[in-house]
């Protein structure tokens, strides 16, 4: 009787739900990870569920002495982890088409420590400082890790999904929001008081998925 109901519930399950797989790109504020998804779709209502890998990168994208922007940098394997929960609420649906519009909530977690690349001055050059002031001043680089933190990336944002066959799709989500930086090191000043730092967050994605039912 277990058998017969659980396979009733299996059955009911694959009726009600459409099923996709989504492996994506994602560049968020703390980084970048590439991650897949497991979606169900039923009418206008679509939830995603994934696991990805967050990408090293030593170089900064600013020179503007961020400490959490695009600095997230892992490791250890645990580091490298992403946790990814998506809901989409497809919009226009009367309109037919390949091309699907949607609003989205995407929230991302991750737990690594950060990797910052500081220049400070640490003298000038004498020899040619009458002729070029500004080019004699000596600076020594600096690297330092922070953390590591609990990030939990918050973003709202638009996009759409695009068929482009029976079984193939491709998907874009732009977003914004808030990312919460949870953790301690007495290094940083902005930790004096509080465990918990905040920044504006943004999303973006691309990806490509297959429809499994």
């Amino acid at each position: 009787m277990k058998s017969f109901l659980s396979i009733l519930c299996i059955c009911v399950f694959q009726i009600a739900y459409s099923q996709s797989i989504n492996l994506a790109f994602n560049s968020t504020r703390a980084g970048r990870n590439v991650t897949v998804q497991y979606e169900l779709e039923k009418r206008s209502h679509e939830w995603g569920f994934g696991l990805g890998v967050n990408i090293n990168k030593r170089a900064h994208n600013d020179d503007q002495g961020n400490v959490y922007k695009k600095r997230m940098f892992a490791t250890e394997p645990v580091h490298h982890l992403n946790i990814n929960a998506t809901y989409q609420r497809y919009i226009f649906t009367e309109l037919k088409g390949c091309i699907k519009p949607f609003v989205f909530y995407d929230l991302q977690a991750k737990y690594s420590p950060t990797r910052n690349r500081f220049f400070l001055t640490v003298g000038i050059d004498s020899t040619n400082f009458q002729n070029d002031p500004e080019g004699s001043i000596l600076y020594k680089e600096f690297i330092r890790s922070y953390g590591p933190f609990l990030w939990l990336e918050n973003n709202i944002g638009i996009g759409f999904k695009a068929q482009i066959s029976d079984r193939w799709f491709i998907k874009q989500r732009f977003g914004v929001g808030l990312v919460f930086i949870i953790g301690d090191d007495e290094l940083l000043a902005d930790r004096i008081d509080s465990r918990v730092v905040w920044e504006f967050a943004e999303l973006l994605h691309f990806g490509v998925g297959m429809n499994i039912r």
